[in-house]
């Protein structure tokens, strides 16, 4: 089975009012991508002051070409970032988390969101990302009070930043957060730019990877493990996956062709576009070429004239369906069993994703085994053969190295086994690997009355 999964401008708090349970568009976008942007277009006020800013979402099927949310009314607030869960979509600003509801239609919020062990100016820049349990992980610049958290403080020509992260507490559904600590620490200032600012977390391949703003260039920084230590990238001069050109970046990465998507907001050819590129190399800049117009104003009915765009962020909003294919060969004394999944397809936060077994001894207990490997596992090589057990013809085609689940069929011969899979962004590219290993007897566990096994599938 292969499990196949994002996103910033503006660097000062919101003031915002609390709304709850507003109907907003239709349910059930059926578009592949989500993206949030903030706009203003206001001439009496200043548009590149975040108190300005309203958020808008829009939705596309190719990551190219982006339309408006039908029915959907913007907010105050500025910098978002978003991700989908479930049927439920969350879109944060600084301090802040609106949540709407796919499966109805509704929007809830703003409402304020708490940061337990943060400091007192809250967060600012947030990216999001779904652990292995599922729950939401917050990627932030820590705010200032009265200050601008992305800069040295006046009088200091030199000072040192961090981007923290946040796991979700338990039970409260995104509002809060208990901070996990320190992932990047910057040196600002000096030698260095200026300001270090918009944190964008993602996965790419194997490699946790967060995109950096350093004023109007962009530093990518890896690290192991979600919560690690980043460093800058060593392959890249001085870190920085671009200089000059769109800022404020989002990106998102395609497991299945290795293109890495890229988007940022740019003022060329004149001021608030947002712009894309897509590299299949990370180790190398991106050239100034690579980028193209993909939203402008207009495209959210604001004024060709006054009207800005800035921050994008993108969330997948449907996640493709893993492939399931066969290998290998079964075995078994009288029947051989069949095993597939259920009726549906392996895909991140299917809670019914289900194995069915069909042709087994009715009643015969069992195991489905799940392993990470269908080629080795340890000092053994796969597939290994069990004639020596006294099973000619059969083989053993995954690793041990997953669990082992005890199933029994019913009176038809059929095993069906609900194994639900996490909304966790560490699976997508993941191959797993499932056999089934069943009794060829009703009566007893006893290698006496044979063991039949079905084919491998991955």
């Amino acid at each position: 089975m292969v499990f196949f999964r994002l996103p910033r401008y503006g660097i000062a708090g919101i003031v915002v009012a609390l709304a709850t349970l507003v109907p907003v568009a239709q349910a059930q976008v059926s578009d592949t991508y989500f993206m949030a942007v903030h706009g203003c277009e206001d001439p009496s006020v200043d548009c590149h002051s975040p108190m300005n800013h309203q958020t808008y979402l829009l939705s596309s099927d190719d990551g190219e070409n982006w339309t408006a949310l039908a029915g959907w009314t913007s907010y105050q607030g500025s910098v978002p970032d978003l991700i989908r869960r479930g049927d439920t979509l969350y879109l944060y600003n600084p301090n802040q988390l609106v949540r709407y509801h796919l499966d109805t239609g509704v929007l809830d919020g703003p409402m304020w969101v708490t940061l337990h062990g943060g400091t007192s100016g809250g967060f600012v820049d947030p990216s999001l990302y779904l652990d292995e349990e599922g729950n939401l992980v917050l990627f932030y610049l820590p705010g200032i009070l009265g200050s601008d958290p992305a800069g040295c403080p006046p009088g200091s020509p030199t000072c040192t930043k961090y981007i923290r992260s946040a796991v979700e507490t338990p039970g409260t559904d995104g509002i809060e957060f208990d901070v996990a600590g320190d992932r990047l620490t910057i040196s600002v200032g000096g030698g260095d730019p200026p300001s270090a600012s918009d944190p964008d977390i993602f996965l790419a391949g194997d490699t946790y990877a967060v995109l950096l703003a350093r004023g109007a260039s962009t530093q990518l920084w890896t690290s192991d493990s979600l919560h690690g230590t980043y460093v800058l990238s060593t392959d890249l001069p001085n870190g920085f996956l671009w200089s000059g050109g769109p800022a404020v970046a989002s990106a998102f990465y395609d497991h299945v062709t290795g293109e890495t998507w890229l988007y940022a907001h740019s003022n060329l050819p004149v001021e608030g576009l947002v712009q894309r590129a897509v590299t299949t190399d990370l180790t190398s800049p991106v050239p100034s070429s690579s980028w193209s117009t993909v939203l402008q104003p207009s495209d959210l009915g604001l004024s060709t004239t006054t009207g800005i765009l800035g921050s994008p962020g993108l969330a997948r909003n449907i996640t493709p369906a893993g492939t399931v294919t066969s290998f290998g060969s079964g075995c078994g004394s009288s029947t051989t069993p069949v095993i597939d999944i259920g009726d549906l397809p392996p895909e991140l936060g299917q809670s019914a994703f289900s194995f069915m077994v069909t042709d087994v001894t009715p009643g015969a207990a069992g195991w489905i085994l799940l392993g990470s490997s269908n080629i080795g596992w340890g000092a053994t090589v796969l597939p290994w053969s069990l004639s020596g057990l006294g099973y000619p013809g059969c083989e053993l085609l995954v690793s041990l190295d997953l669990p082992m689940v005890p199933v029994t069929a019913d009176a038809t011969g059929l095993v069906t086994l609900n194994l639900g899979i996490p909304s966790a962004s560490i699976l997508l590219g993941q191959t797993f690997y499932a056999q089934g290993a069943f009794l060829d007897a009703s009566s007893a566990l006893e290698m006496s009355g044979g063991i039949a096994f079905t084919l491998g599938l991955q």
